[in-house]
């Protein structure tokens, strides 16, 4: 037997990125038990994980990290860029200079 039941919060799907406000839990009921599964609308996959908004751009990301997929590709992007900008021998001086430190202490 199948049913399902709405799930108050904001989750974010681990699959596809898509963002689910107050999902539906499919319940089956077996002779072995009942099975609970938080399946994406989008994507059809049991990926859906909590939320919260990303205090970068403000879209959605899984709750507890430091931003969204979005803002670290960009991230990552803006930072291979200035990487790229520098000779080989700036980029091993700095791996020295910074080899531990939190980038936020250079703001």
């Amino acid at each position: 037997m199948m049913k399902t039941l709405p799930v108050d919060g904001d989750f974010v799907c681990t699959e596809c990125g898509a963002y689910v406000h107050n999902p539906e839990v499919v319940s089956f009921t077996t002779n072995t038990g009942v099975s609970n599964y938080m399946i994406c609308p989008y994507c059809g996959e049991d990926a859906l994980t909590e939320a919260e908004p990303c205090p970068s751009c403000h879209g959605w990301m899984k709750q507890g990290e430091e931003c969204c997929d979005k803002c670290k590709k960009e991230g990552e992007g803006a930072l291979g860029i200035f990487v790229r900008s520098l000779p080989v021998p700036i980029l091993r001086y700095l791996d020295e200079y910074i080899e531990g430190t939190c980038l936020e202490e250079f703001r």
